[in-house]
C-alpha cells in the first residue's frame, strides 16, 4: 500500500512538473519571438537571438524528459494497481482555502501552542529557575 501511495504521488509530482514546464515553454517561446523581432528591427545583437533559441531548445528538452518521466511513473502506478495506465489520473492535494492569510492560521495554532507551552518540561524548568 505504501509503495502504491508513493507511486501515486510520484505521478502527481511528475504531472505537475510537466504542467509547470509547459508554462515555462510558453514564456520562453514568447521571449524568443520577441528577441527575433527586435533583431530584425536592429535593436539587439544576434547573440541575444541565439541565446533565446538555446534557452528554447533547453526547455523543449526538459519537456521531453518530463513527458517521459510522466509516462514511466504512470506505467509504474498501473503495474502497482493493475489498472490501465490510460485510466490513471493523479492529483496533488489542494490547499485548504481560508487557512492561510488573515490570521486564521494563528487562531488555529493558538490552542496547540498554549498546550505545548503548558506541558513543556524545559519551560517549567526555566520558570522554576527564574
Amino acid at each position: 500500500m505504501l509503495r502504491t501511495a508513493e507511486r501515486y504521488f510520484d505521478l502527481a509530482l511528475a504531472e505537475e512538473a510537466l504542467r509547470v514546464l509547459g508554462l515555462q515553454l510558453d514564456a520562453v517561446q514568447r521571449a524568443t519571438t520577441e528577441a527575433q523581432d527586435r533583431f530584425k528591427l536592429g535593436s539587439v545583437p544576434v547573440t541575444d537571438t541565439n541565446e533565446a533559441r538555446a534557452r528554447l531548445a533547453g526547455v523543449r528538452a526538459q519537456m521531453l524528459a518530463a513527458e517521459s518521466e510522466v509516462q514511466v511513473e504512470r506505467n509504474l502506478l498501473a503495474d502497482s494497481t493493475g489498472l490501465p495506465s490510460t485510466a490513471l489520473v493523479a492529483r496533488l492535494p489542494a490547499a485548504v482555502p481560508g487557512i492561510v492569510g488573515g490570521g486564521t492560521v494563528s487562531r488555529l495554532l493558538e490552542p496547540w501552542l498554549t498546550e505545548a507551552q503548558a506541558g513543556n518540561p524545559g519551560i517549567h524548568g526555566q520558570l522554576l529557575a527564574a
